[in-house]
């Protein structure tokens, strides 16, 4: 096991306290007491780096904000304290060693051939798939269309779904529309590039990864870099896919669009609106002062606001358009229902509606079965959360009710047995697990098996 304060001493004597280094032909600065400087020292190969983080990340400088930092062979990071009081290590929790080895992969500081192993374990893969495909992937990164892939049919032939992958992990994602779809608002003359719709990501760090690839292959951002939207009514459109017009009079189920979202039926044409700016609630929506609007596409899973006909939404549960004003959502069966359907209840500690036949009533009040703890002997859940209403018994194989009479605690054994397995000893005043009990005429009471007569006078 390495010292990280003899680790952190090495390295300055072998430097003369330098303040200069060479990393990957890049040369950077620091000092022991730097506030935008840190050493960092790897164990494989036992290299270090020394890094300008700089001035654009404050909110890195002030998490990291040590002298050094010193990884061990166990890969357990440690920060090295140097000041007046003099040199320390203090071990730092787990995540803040992520933080840092990711760190200096997006950097691109860790390339040696030493760590090569590392960088390909971290190496971010980018992946373009249908539109289907990608929503369909098991993490949703926050999207309202997860697993709901299905719903932008329509729109396979005019954008692709872009991923990037760590570690087989999705990272960040954005839907990119195909060179020409992206049209001028005003004249609907088409643009020459491509264009990524709202970005979606982990962190600040996988929204810099995507950007920059986006960069890099000449796409423009929808959204701006920040992801904050700020385009006008109309700014952008899109030429509406043929049988859009006859999905929506058919009532079926269809995408949720970030951008493209306010529908000119006459015209046959998508044009852009800002959500995420101007909200999305049906009162905040053009479609009201817009006669050319029929329809827009900012319903969650499937549902999208009518002009004739109002708010509905699409309730994959009952397989039927429900009015939204008198519908619910249940998170947990991800879908709608209409708010006399008795399949449904409210479940408080999840703050969800689940259905009926997974939950339990107690108390007044319904609980998932998912939360609850079921009893072998009294064949009934109770909630985990009421604690206060059973207990451990069977040495805690099995809970009943705490004023269930069938059992009772024994001190030794230290848990509650059931009556049939125990004797109640006089002498002492409590229950012995009959195993461990015999009847003594000595003192006319049950006693244990390995008390000598004798000493119980």
């Amino acid at each position: 096991m390495i010292d990280p304060v003899e680790i952190y001493k090495g390295i300055l004597a072998t430097r003369g306290n330098s303040t200069r280094c060479t990393v990957n032909d890049l040369e950077r600065f620091t000092g022991p007491e730097g506030a935008r400087f840190i050493l960092v020292w790897l164990p494989f190969g036992e290299h270090y780096f020394v890094i300008d983080m700089g001035e654009e990340n404050e909110e890195f400088n002030k998490k990291f904000n040590r002298a050094a930092y010193v990884f061990d062979t166990d890969g357990i990071l440690h920060g090295i304290q140097d000041d007046k009081y003099g040199i320390k290590a203090l071990r730092c929790k787990p995540y803040k060693a992520k933080e840092l080895l990711d760190k200096l992969a997006a950097l691109h500081l860790i390339c040696t051939r030493e760590l090569e192993e590392y960088l390909i374990a971290n190496k971010i893969i980018f992946k373009y798939m249908s539109l289907k495909e990608g929503y369909n992937l098991q993490t949703s990164l926050g999207s309202c269309m997860h697993k709901c892939g299905n719903y932008f049919y329509l729109y396979e032939d005019k954008a692709t779904f872009l991923g990037a992958f760590k570690n087989d992990k999705l990272i960040a994602r954005c839907i990119v529309w195909n060179k020409g779809e992206v049209l001028d608002g005003e004249n609907l003359e088409p643009s020459l590039f491509r264009y990524a719709d709202r970005l979606y990501y982990t962190d600040g760090e996988s929204r810099e990864i995507l950007i920059n690839y986006l960069n890099k292959e000449g796409i423009l951002l929808l959204w701006g870099k920040e992801n904050m939207g700020g385009f006008s009514y109309k700014q952008w459109a899109l030429k509406a896919p043929k049988c859009l017009l006859e999905a929506c009079k058919s009532e079926t189920p269809l995408s949720w669009m970030d951008t493209f979202n306010h529908f000119d039926d006459k015209r046959g044409v998508l044009y852009s609106y800002d959500w995420h700016t101007n909200g999305f609630d049906i009162n905040d929506l053009p479609i009201h002062d817009d006669d050319n609007i029929g329809y827009a596409f900012l319903q969650t899973r499937g549902g999208y606001w009518d002009a004739d006909r109002g708010n509905f939404v699409y309730s994959a549960y009952e397989d039927r358009y429900i009015d939204a004003d008198y519908a619910y959502f249940s998170r947990d069966e991800d879908t709608h229902f209409s708010e006399d359907n008795d399949d449904f209840v409210y479940v408080k500690s999840q703050d969800d509606y689940l259905l009926k036949e997974n939950c339990i009533q107690y108390g007044g009040a319904y609980y998932a079965i998912a939360d609850c703890i079921y009893s072998s002997y009294e064949g009934e859940y109770y909630p985990e959360e009421a604690y206060e209403d059973y207990i451990e018994v069977s040495y805690g194989n099995d809970i009943v009710g705490e004023d269930n009479p069938d059992f009772v605690y024994c001190e030794r054994e230290d848990t509650y047995l059931h009556i049939d397995d125990v004797s109640f000893s006089e002498y002492y005043n409590e229950h012995i697990l009959n195993e461990r009990a015999r009847w003594s005429d000595v003192v006319n009471s049950y006693v244990y098996i390995d008390d000598n007569d004798e000493n119980l006078k």
